[in-house]
């Protein structure tokens, strides 16, 4: 796991079906078993979700993380009040719009923009089509659209990252899986992308906070240790 700083990149229609496996580990690790006892519980739910861990939280009605969880739908915008819509989307709701378009754009449309000697300007308006194109198909919602901002989308493409993920030849994105953690616990999640290079894999998980550095580490370390124990379950 590599931690990229979000400021310095400028911040599906899946390639890959995604399934969601149920993952015997045997034993617990003493890592999920430190991270499942660090807060005080009276019962251990069945499911529980990576993101809800993470934050120290769990209850009885923890929401499952799974790819729809993670996005915004249409209906959901649509009965809001009014004035609510108006004042357009929530910081959460945009996060979960930049989520939904980089799990849906098409990465065959993008390669010949970031992976051939092109001018930035080009790679920008090929961006902006495919997120367009989005817009067009119902994918996106305009509110949506309008949240996603091209330049984000085209500062991550083009960044080593990006452009590392639009290499690899085995992509997967919006991977859901189902871990468990213990014989009480199965832990839900989703994995935002994955890529396979050299033999090996490499973990993305997109944040749109304002923090970088130790603090997103402070903040999400427990979660990408969970992703990370999902990974190597999922790929074996």
């Amino acid at each position: 796991i590599v931690w990229y700083d979000a400021d310095a990149l400028s911040e599906a229609e899946p390639e890959e079906e995604s399934f969601s496996p149920q993952m015997e580990t045997g034993e617990t690790p003493q890592l999920i078993r430190d991270m499942l006892t660090r807060a005080p519980v009276k019962s251990a739910p069945l499911k529980t979700s990576v993101s809800a861990i993470a934050k120290r939280f769990r209850t009885e009605e923890d929401e499952e993380e799974t790819p729809a969880s993670k996005i915004v739908s249409r209906e959901t915008l649509e009965d809001r009040p009014r004035f609510m819509l108006k004042a357009g989307l929530t910081a959460a709701e945009r996060g979960s719009a930049v989520h939904k378009a980089l799990g849906l754009i098409g990465y065959e449309t993008l390669r010949p923009a970031f992976l051939e000697d092109v001018e930035p300007q080009v790679a920008h308006r090929v961006v902006r089509a495919a997120l367009n194109e989005l817009l067009d198909s119902g994918r996106l919602s305009h509110d949506e659209r309008e949240a996603v901002r091209t330049q984000d989308i085209t500062a991550f493409f083009g960044s080593e990252l990006g452009r590392r993920a639009l290499l690899s030849k085995t992509v997967k994105r919006e991977w859901a899986f189902n871990l468990r953690a213990d014989e009480n616990t199965i832990v839900q999640g989703v994995l935002d992308l994955c890529f396979l290079e050299d033999g090996q894999w490499t973990l993305v998980d997109y944040k749109t906070d304002r923090d970088s550095g130790d603090a997103l580490i402070t903040r999400y370390g427990d979660q990408m240790r969970w992703y990370a124990r999902a990974l190597r379950e999922l790929t074996g």
